[in-house]
């Protein structure tokens, strides 16, 4: 983790800004202009913008080199500041926060970069605003301590992943990605720098597939390597499904120190180890093979530390153990996940595509094969695919629906403010297939800091890094079916690299065996904490509905996805006021 404090204040609260930066011994200044200090650990310079900006994290140029920037020219910083930070978002990608002073107009930006990859969270001490990378960072200056904001809390249960401006406690908001704040005076503004619209919009789609797939390629190389040469030696998740087995063949120059590990359950659903093997040893990369047990699992234990939201998935606990154990023995530096391959790469089963087709180009050639792939994807009739695109045509709503969970909530719809995102914010001419792709991806963001193996390194997402999300972004949402097969632009990206067996398979090992075994064994646990627990106090659950699921012996893998994930928000309240 990177570890960072800004902190910003008009000249009237220079005395209580002073007395925060003194009670932060353990972080060092890395700039310091009026009314604004960074702090960060002794071994974090970042790069500096001219004499009042500084960029923290990791930068890459676009279209450059595989080096990280080491060092800003003259000319790029000047462009950086003039452009208020804008350049940054075009010229290079990375991992970042950037901190930028304006003396000339008394203003200080910060902007975050567009994958999220270095967390930020707001707060306000009197007249001093604070930006953080976590909240234990302030422990020593006794603000690690926070009330909960019990109708955010709602909004996290209703709506799991979409992560809004607020969080689950008082006064805390997160700085979103590609988002920049400007602080004058005492005003505060938000502007969007980033925005997926403007390569999800029908003028930006790559006209054939060839083009596509020869984009994807690219941008998934260029990002998987550059974040494996400034990270190595990295650790990475092969499931053996084709997001992970992506990054894998990526990973394959002799130079590239890396290990695979194959997560393998008791159930036959969770051996995904013939596939591992295949990838890895088309990689010539080592493969671990660890096994992982439902008795490991405690749906009662909160992840460690001081976090704004509800940060753990108990079903992850053993396979997190594992990774938190095996990264010294390696000397692992990063974990590599391929999570957010299925949201990039368009795995939409719905009719959107077609619709798409047809608003694009009308009963022509294109429409007909988009119906086409989406008969041999859920092996239907021509008639029912064209009764679905229809009835997606007349439904399709012009906003970014997404819509919540109220599955043993205790509270209706409307009793609930949707979380506020920039991206719901959709012009009238993106396409349906667009609006979902895009609300997949957002929906991917939020699982940015919920892994609790991140404390021994860096976990990096290479397919929700933002060259790879302009390029998924451009490929027509009706290229993604072709031929019945899910993620196909992917697929065609990497035909020559992955194992045809791999490359080919519309099939997916998943968890949901090993999920049952573990929910029964942490059945009588998980109706205690539910039922006995805060949410329940605070009428945000259903204790009626939980009793009822808990006693009945055959549960759906949905509903006990969603027990164990009100378990976690539960877990995550006791945290807070447990102290």
């Amino acid at each position: 983790m990177e570890d960072y404090v800004v902190l910003i204040w008009p000249a009237l609260a220079e005395a209580p800004a002073r007395d925060l930066i003194r009670r932060l011994p353990k972080l060092k200044t890395v700039i310091e202009t009026s009314g604004l200090v960074v702090l960060r650990p002794e071994n974090g310079a970042g790069l500096r913008v001219g004499g009042n900006g500084v960029v923290l994290g990791s930068v890459f140029r676009t279209g450059g080199d595989r080096e990280t920037v080491a060092e800003f020219s003259e000319s790029e910083a000047s462009a950086i500041a003039t452009s208020r930070g804008q350049q940054l978002v075009t010229e290079f990608w990375g991992g970042y926060l950037a901190v930028l002073g304006d003396a000339s107009r008394s203003e200080v930006m910060v902007l975050r970069d567009p994958s999220g990859a270095m967390p930020a969270y707001c707060l306000v001490h009197g007249e001093v605003q604070i930006i953080c990378s976590r909240l234990e960072v302030l422990e020593d200056a006794g603000l690690g301590q926070q009330a909960l904001n019990w109708d955010v809390v709602a909004q996290l249960l209703a709506f799991p992943n979409l992560r809004g401006r607020s969080t689950g406690l008082k006064g805390v908001e997160e700085l979103l990605p590609g988002c920049r704040l400007t602080f004058t005076g005492g005003l505060k503004t938000e502007t969007l720098t980033w925005n997926p619209w403007l390569f999800a919009r029908p003028s930006a789609q790559a006209p054939e597939r060839g083009v596509a797939a020869t984009a994807v390629r690219q941008a998934v190389e260029v990002s998987v390597r550059k974040w494996a040469d400034q990270s190595s030696p990295v650790l990475l998740e092969l499931s053996g499904g084709l997001d992970s087995s992506i990054i894998a063949c990526c990973l394959d120059e002799p130079r590239t120190a890396a290990t695979f590990v194959n997560f393998v359950t008791p159930t036959a659903e969770g051996d995904e180890r013939g596939y591992a093997r295949l990838v890895a040893k088309a990689a010539d990369k080592q493969l671990i093979e660890q096994d992982i047990r439902a008795d490991e699992v405690d749906v009662t234990r909160p992840r460690p530390g001081r976090h704004p939201r509800p940060a753990s998935q108990a079903l992850l606990q053993p396979l997190e153990q594992a990774c938190a154990e095996l990264a010294p023995q390696l000397g692992a530096r990063s974990f590599f996940s391929g999570l957010g391959g299925d949201n990039v790469f368009c795995s939409i089963a719905t009719a959107s595509p077609a619709a798409d087709a047809l608003l694009t180009s009308g009963l022509g050639r294109q429409f007909w094969a988009a119906i086409g792939d989406l008969c041999a994807r859920h092996n239907c009739t021509v008639w029912a695919a064209l009764s679905a695109t229809l009835k997606k045509l007349l439904r399709s709503d012009r906003r970014l629906v997404i819509k919540p969970n109220l599955d043993f909530l205790s509270f209706r719809e409307d009793a609930i403010d949707r979380p506020d995102h920039p991206w719901l914010e959709v012009a009238a001419d993106r396409l349906p297939g667009k609006r979902e792709h895009v609300a997949s991806i957002l929906l991917a963001q939020g699982f940015l800091d919920r892994y609790e193996h991140a404390q021994v390194a860096a976990v990096r997402f290479p397919l929700l890094t933002q060259p790879v999300m302009e390029a998924c972004l451009r490929v027509p949402t009706w290229m993604a079916n072709h031929q019945g097969r899910n993620r196909a632009v992917a697929r065609d990206a990497f035909f020559d690299r992955l194992p045809p067996r791999v490359r080919d398979r519309q099939t997916k090992g998943g968890l949901n065996a090993f999920m049952g075994v573990a929910f029964e064994r942490n059945r009588q646990a998980l109706a205690r904490h539910l039922l006995d627990g805060r949410l329940v106090q605070r009428g945000l659950i259903d204790a009626v509905a939980i009793k009822s699921a808990l006693a009945s012996p055959v549960l759906e893998g949905g509903a006990m996805n969603r027990l164990l994930y009100l378990a976690d928000v539960e877990s995550w309240v006791r945290s807070w006021e447990d102290v």
